[in-house]
C-alpha cells in the first residue's frame, strides 16, 4: 500500500491508512459513513445499516445485563468499518490478505485508544455479534442455502426487534446511544467536533415556540413544499414521538422526509 493512500471523510479530514493518528478518528464520520453501509452486502431485504446494528449489539449487551462499559465496546466493535470497509470471512482471511488484516488491527487499536474501550469484554461482545448475525439473517435474508459456519449454535432472539430505519434515522440512533453511553461510562470528548453541516437544521423543542405565523414558513415537508402552521406544527409532534430532534431546512430528503446531507437552503 502506498504511503500516501487516504480518503477524505464525511467531515473533511485526511484519514491515512498506514498513518493514522488519534486525531484522525471522529465519531461523526464513524456513524455517518456505517449508516450508509448496508449489511450483508447490500442482499438484504431491507437497507439495514452497520450503524443500526451496532446500536442494537449494545441494547442486546444491556438487555442480558452486560455492564455499561460493555455496552461501549459493543457500540463501537465495528467502528473500524467506517475507514476500511468490511470483507466476505473466506476473503479477509485468505493468507494473501495479511497486510489487510494488519490495517484493520491497527486501526482498531487507535479507536480503542480514542474512545477508551475497556480490555475486558470482548467474548460478550462477541457472544452478542453472533446473536445479532443470526437474528437479523433470520429476518432480512431468505432460506439459507446452506449451513452458515459463522453462527453455528447460535439461535435467532426474538427479544430483540428487527424493523430497520434510513440512513438519516440510523446516523441520529447511533449518536444518541453513544452519548447516552458516553456519560453512563464518564467517557470526556477532547476533540472538537469539526462536523461540516450540509444544510441548516432547526431543534423541534425551539420551532414549536415559534408563533403560528412564523412556524409555516420554518420547515418544509415530505415534498419540498413549505407547510402551513397547522401542518408544520402536527408533523413536528409526529416526528418528537418518532424519536427524531431536529427538522431540515433544505430541498434534499430520505423516504421519511428527513434530510439526506446535501441540497439548497430553503429558510434562515
Amino acid at each position: 500500500m502506498s504511503e500516501a493512500a487516504w480518503i477524505q471523510t464525511h467531515t473533511g479530514r485526511a484519514f491515512e491508512f498506514e498513518r493514522p493518528t488519534i486525531a484522525d478518528i471522529c465519531v461523526e464520520d464513524i456513524a455517518w459513513s456505517l449508516a450508509r453501509q448496508c449489511r450483508f452486502g447490500g442482499h438484504c431485504k431491507r437497507h439495514y445499516s452497520v450503524a443500526q446494528h451496532a446500536v442494537n449489539v449494545s441494547l442486546y449487551l444491556e438487555l442480558v445485563g452486560a455492564v455499561s462499559t460493555v455496552q461501549w465496546l459493543g457500540l463501537h466493535h465495528d467502528d473500524a468499518e467506517a475507514y476500511l470497509p468490511d470483507l466476505p470471512a473466506p476473503i479477509k482471511h485468505h493468507a494473501e490478505m495479511a497486510w489487510y488484516r494488519e490495517v484493520e488491527e491497527g486501526l482498531a487499536r487507535m479507536i480503542a485508544i480514542k474512545f477508551d474501550l475497556p480490555s475486558a469484554g470482548a467474548l460478550a461482545v462477541d457472544h452478542a455479534d453472533k446473536v445479532l448475525l443470526a437474528t437479523e439473517a433470520a429476518a432480512l435474508l431468505g432460506p439459507a442455502p446452506r449451513p452458515w459456519s459463522a453462527i453455528s449454535g447460535y439461535a435467532p432472539d426474538d427479544r430483540i426487534e428487527m424493523h430497520t430505519v434510513s440512513p438519516a434515522r440510523a446516523y441520529e440512533l447511533y449518536m444518541q446511544r453513544y452519548a447516552e453511553l458516553a456519560r453512563r461510562v464518564g467517557y470526556e470528548r477532547t476533540d472538537e467536533v469539526g462536523t461540516t453541516k450540509r444544510c441548516k437544521t432547526y431543534a423541534i423543542p425551539e420551532l414549536l415556540k415559534l408563533p403560528a405565523a412564523k412556524l409555516g414558513r420554518a420547515i418544509a415537508g415530505e415534498d419540498g413544499l413549505v407547510l402551513t402552521s397547522a401542518q408544520a406544527r402536527r408533523r413536528l409532534y409526529q416526528l418528537l414521538e418518532d424519536g427524531y430532534t431536529h427538522v431540515p431546512a433544505c430541498t434534499e430528503y430520505d423516504e421519511r422526509g428527513m434530510c439526506a446531507g446535501e441540497g439548497e437552503l430553503i429558510g434562515e
